[in-house]
């Protein structure tokens, strides 16, 4: 008989699926392959379109949400992207370049308080899972993206947490691995329509397979 397995995915609309099918997103692809171990797997998915490193946050003391941790056997963690899409927001109407900086300085705050607590609850294995640049011809998110991707590996190896590298897995393939994607620059999401960020289901099963191979070699 399977042992039970319960994984834990935390994260914004990439997590939740946004953009496919339900049972296409990463985390119940990535279900799929953990249940051809031998386990029986349940998914909690806690995604949400629109979640900042600052809305996990509040999210990790819903009583529902630390229960589930405190069951996991796995869990995810992949958020960051909305933090620098709200700055570049703000760098719309203020042109002042230092909000990124303090997004960013923030975000690292806040990612150190989100292992902290998540930490509290389980002893499971944690990995996170750092950001693709859906605007690789924008001069500012070939820059903060890096930027922030270098906070995640930073402030995950001070908490030894393996990270999964997708930036680089999808580097020159976004044309194919992202939902509506056009120009490759920021200007694109003013234009009506879909907004050109989410993965398509090529690309949630890169970012799947991404994760199954640092957890097999880990």
């Amino acid at each position: 008989m399977s042992s039970p397995f319960l994984y834990v995915a935390l994260g914004d609309s990439i997590t939740e699926g946004y953009s496919v099918p339900r049972k296409y997103g990463y985390a119940p692809m990535f279900t799929s392959l953990l249940q051809g171990t031998g386990h029986q797997v349940t998914l909690r998915n806690f995604g949400i379109k629109g979640m900042t490193s600052s809305h996990l946050l509040t999210q990790l003391y819903v009583p529902m949400v630390q229960q589930s941790l405190q069951q996991a056997n796995l869990t995810t963690v992949c958020i960051g992207g909305n933090d620098l899409l709200y700055a570049y927001v703000q760098y719309v109407f203020y042109r002042n370049t230092l909000i990124y900086s303090r997004v960013v300085n923030q975000f690292t705050v806040n990612l150190n308080r989100i292992y902290s607590i998540v930490r509290q609850h389980t002893l499971a294995p944690i990995y996170a899972i750092n950001l693709y640049n859906p605007f690789p011809n924008s001069r500012s998110a070939s820059h903060w993206i890096p930027v922030l991707n270098q906070a995640i590996a930073r402030t995950s190896e001070r908490w030894e947490i393996p990270v999964v590298d997708i930036y680089h897995r999808f580097k020159g393939l976004e044309h194919r691995l992202i939902y509506g994607y056009r120009r490759g620059v920021l200007s694109d999401l003013r234009l009506l329509g879909i907004k050109p960020i989410h993965p398509n289901f090529l690309g949630h099963r890169v970012i799947t397979e991404a994760l199954w191979e640092v957890i097999r070699r880990s």
